[in-house]
């Protein structure tokens, strides 16, 4: 339970917030749809860009996945508090998320969540307090999620460094695995 004096920026969870159904790969619309379905999100997400800096959180924690390592991408998870209460504000900050099913009980679940199709920018939510204060600004107090405490600051050389050694690796990795042309 989220205790409202730690943080007044959060709500707490008064009841037991059951877990989202499992997803059966056999009920995933096909390939060409679920590309289809995400190509209008994106589309939808890119023409209110001007208008809301959640295209930008979006493509924030799309990108940064695929430069940081692990270490420095989760290094906020241990400061984290609260507990998903499948509100689905962050599903439809902009536009309602097309994967986004709403419940009789008003509870959300994400149809794609639990696949290997669903984006980056979704199972990154929140990466740090920066995504909860965008969410925030753009819904209101609805995310229970909040931070305690903070990681230690990296300096910034340390910090250019452990990513350009983690690009370095993966790119070293790629070349080895790739299949080369008879």
């Amino acid at each position: 339970m989220a205790d409202i004096s730690r943080s007044p920026r959060s709500l707490p969870v008064l009841r037991e917030i059951p877990p989202p159904p499992l997803i059966d790969d056999a009920t995933l619309p096909s390939r060409p749809s679920l590309y289809w379905e995400m190509a209008r999100n994106v589309t939808k997400k890119v023409i209110r860009a001007p208008i809301s800096i959640h295209t930008w959180g979006a493509l924030r924690r799309t990108v940064l996945p695929q430069i940081l390592p692990d270490e420095l991408l989760r290094r906020w998870k241990p400061y984290q508090m609260g507990e998903c209460n499948r509100c689905g504000a962050c599903c439809q900050i902009q536009f309602q998320c097309s994967f986004m099913v709403q419940e009789p009980d008003n509870l959300t679940h994400c149809t794609i969540y639990q696949s290997d199709h669903a984006p980056q920018a979704c199972l990154n939510f929140p990466i740090d307090p920066l995504d909860l204060h965008m969410l925030q600004r753009e819904i209101g107090n609805r995310c229970v999620f909040y931070y305690e405490g903070a990681p230690e600051p990296i300096p910034r050389v340390e910090f250019a460094m452990i990513v350009a050694r983690h690009l370095v690796e993966k790119t070293r990795k790629s070349w080895k695995n790739r299949k080369r042309r008879p």
